[in-house]
């Protein structure tokens, strides 16, 4: 068995059959050819001498068998064949071997009966450089190179044994010790063959493998291990192919999407972040029914996700798929033991629109999902020249803001608060302004928002204070101040500790001092916000939430919080006296308010059937355009002086009367 395993074909390695069937497709067609070539020369010489059944017909036999084998393994050069296929034609080969090798060693012993000395030598070459190059090619095929090899070699040593001269002898014997030490050699070679065969074979499966790994890796790299949609790394890297091939003109330019959930962080705060995952989860499954071939999703991180478009032909056509999104994402969101409705803004950029870099498709359409969830929350928004003039401004504002002398350039306007049942000012808010000198004078939205941007809010706020702090020693005891913080002031515990320290350094009564505090900045981080109003209620400042109902606050923490006020947001004022939903949200309002004892203010009046409504729906404390616009300290004293005139004026009249 050991020695069938040896010499014959393993067809239970398929690797190593199919590599010695390559080599040998590469060299039996020279191993033909050394044979057709030796065999003719030895016919040749052997003309004349002996017969032509040697000469001849022999010869040409053989000669035959050689050439037909030289064409058939030409054909099959540089062809695929199966394993089957291949062990076959190798085990044809190990039998051809030897029944050549046979023919041609028999052939030459009948040759050495012939002629003399000369063609004697000349058939002892002959078979000896015909069975070593024909080992030689076989060295691939252990079974027919040992194989041919030691039945020529035996053959020719017997041979040369009968004849009575010693040099035949000593040529037989070391022909015997040369076939020996070759087919050590030949054995040798065709382990390492097979070794190398197998070692290949192995770093072919390694490197398989290593592939498959490096597969796996940049699949967990690009997607979103919740969604199982691709990551932010993903779209990057796909959006900014999709522009060099548009710019190569293989496809139109592309379109990019940026979306955004309105009304998952309340649903993420109040049931947890299990809850959020799950409406993620099915937002991505949604998302991922509008893709197509030009269509591709992508989760950015959080609740935002993008969206590349690369066939986009029309702007309307980008557009209705935005608008179809939009309409699939407000659908009820049913999680178990509650339904939440989430919605989703969308903003939108093509590369006319200014910049052609992926980075800049992106920005723009962030840019344009902001002004969505400003201005048309829920809706699409395609970037425009609008807003690329408003990112202008906004950088030419944050850059003169950085450098900006705060102490020079802010100032305070105040704005009344009114007590409509007297007609008496209660109070007034201050309010910033930015005279830049470099840009002239700067609302207060936008100034506000550029000084978030560059980290300026807290400078901004400290100094405004300071100026409140030092006109309140001008005005009457009676009259109270409203001072707006921001979500960087209230998460800052620094500012809080300076603000404490400004207020007990002005020697001004911390109860005439209201900080407002919106809802967005309380939801940023609410236990730091409440921590932050019971160290302002501990100095014995009012504290007042400001733009009542456009967050998410609302009646889920306002008793959890020390507040003295609630102001109710202008959005609620605007259109009451024709909308009766908007009198009945603030007569809700009014009667939250009144249940936990708090002072309720409403602001935006600006029309006197505005302030009757609100007066009979029993709330007398307003503030708007119609009581005063924000204005400088001189003309607020002016106000009050005005004020008490005729205050003075009223109560001399009527003790005239009586």
């Amino acid at each position: 068995m050991k020695l069938r395993l040896t010499l014959g074909v393993q067809d239970d390695q398929p690797e190593l059959v199919l590599a010695q069937y390559r080599a040998f497709s590469r060299q039996m067609p020279l191993m033909y050819l050394i044979l057709l070539i030796n065999t003719g020369s030895l016919a040749m010489s052997f003309r004349g001498v002996a017969p032509n059944l040697l000469t001849v017909y022999f010869p040409a036999a053989l000669g035959f068998v050689c050439a037909g084998r030289l064409l058939l393994w030409l054909r099959s050069l540089n062809r695929a064949v199966t394993v089957e296929k291949a062990v076959t034609r190798l085990r044809v080969l190990v039998v051809l071997a030897f029944l050549l090798g046979a023919g041609f060693t028999a052939w030459g012993v009948l040759l050495f009966g012939y002629g003399g000395p000369e063609h004697k030598l000349h058939v002892v070459y002959f078979l000896t450089v015909s069975v070593f190059a024909c080992t030689l090619c076989l060295t691939h095929l252990r079974a027919a190179a040992v194989g041919l090899l030691g039945m020529t070699t035996a053959t020719l040593f017997v041979r040369l044994l009968e004849e009575p001269y010693g040099v035949a002898t000593a040529m037989g014997f070391n022909g015997l010790f040369v076939a020996v030490v070759l087919i050590v050699v030949v054995s040798r070679n065709y382990t390492d063959f097979a070794t190398l065969v197998q070692s290949r074979q192995v770093l072919a499966q390694r490197t398989a493998e290593a592939v498959q790994l490096f597969e796996e890796n940049r699949e967990l790299a690009i997607k979103d291990a919740l969604t199982g949609l691709p990551n932010r790394r993903w779209f990057f890297a796909e959006l900014s192919s999709a522009v060099d091939c548009a710019f190569n003109g293989q496809h139109a330019y592309p379109v990019v999407a940026v979306i955004d959930l309105d009304g998952f962080k309340p649903v993420n705060d109040l049931h947890g972040h299990s809850a959020g995952d799950r409406i993620l989860v099915e937002v991505a499954a949604r998302l991922a029914q509008h893709e197509t071939t030009h269509v591709r999703v992508a989760r950015l991180g959080g609740d935002e996700f993008g969206i590349i478009l690369t066939d986009i032909r029309e702007r309307d056509d980008a557009r209705r798929l935005g608008e179809s999104i939009c309409e699939t994402l407000g659908l009820p969101y049913q999680m178990g033991a509650f339904t939440a409705q989430v919605n989703g803004s969308i903003g939108l950029s093509e590369v006319d629109a200014i910049g052609h870099a992926g980075g800049d498709l992106y920005e723009q359409a962030d840019y344009a999902l902001n002004y969505a969830k400003r201005a048309a929350r829920g809706q699409v928004t395609f970037f425009t020249e609008d807003h690329a003039r408003e990112i202008r401004d906004t950088s030419l504002i944050d850059q003169t803001l950085r450098t900006a002398v705060l102490s020079r350039e802010l100032h305070l306007h105040y704005q009344p608060i009114v007590d409509c049942r007297n007609g008496h000012i209660l109070g007034f808010e201050a309010l910033g302004r930015w005279n830049s000198p470099v840009l002239g004078e700067i609302a207060p939205t936008i100034f506000i928002g550029a000084a978030e941007r560059s980290g300026r809010i807290s400078a901004i706020t400290i100094e405004l204070l300071g100026q409140m702090l030092r006109d309140m020693a001008h005005w009457p005891t009676h009259i109270g101040l409203s001072f707006n913080l921001s979500v960087h002031d209230i998460c800052s515990p620094d500012t809080m500790a300076r603000i404490a320290s400004m207020i007990a350094a002005s020697g001004q009564q911390a109860k005439r001092i209201d900080f407002e505090i919106t809802e967005s900045a309380i939801m940023h981080d609410f236990e730091q916000a409440r921590q932050a109003l019971l160290a302002l209620k501990a100095l014995g400042c009012g504290l007042a939430l400001d733009d009542f109902g456009t967050g998410y606050s609302s009646l889920g923490y306002v008793h959890q919080l020390p507040l003295d006020k609630i102001k109710v947001d202008r959005s609620f004022v605007k259109d009451i006296a024709r909308d009766p939903v908007r009198v009945a949200l603030t007569r809700s309002i009014m009667g939250l308010c009144e249940n936990l004892g708090l002072d309720c203010v409403v602001e935006g009046i600006e029309q006197g059937d505005q302030r009757d409504l609100i007066a009979r729906l029993g709330t007398p404390l307003m503030q708007g355009y119609l009581f005063g616009k924000p204005q400088s300290q001189q003309s607020a004293l002016a106000m009050l002086g005005a004020e008490a005139h005729l205050f003075r004026a009223m109560l001399e009249a009527k003790q005239s009367a009586a």
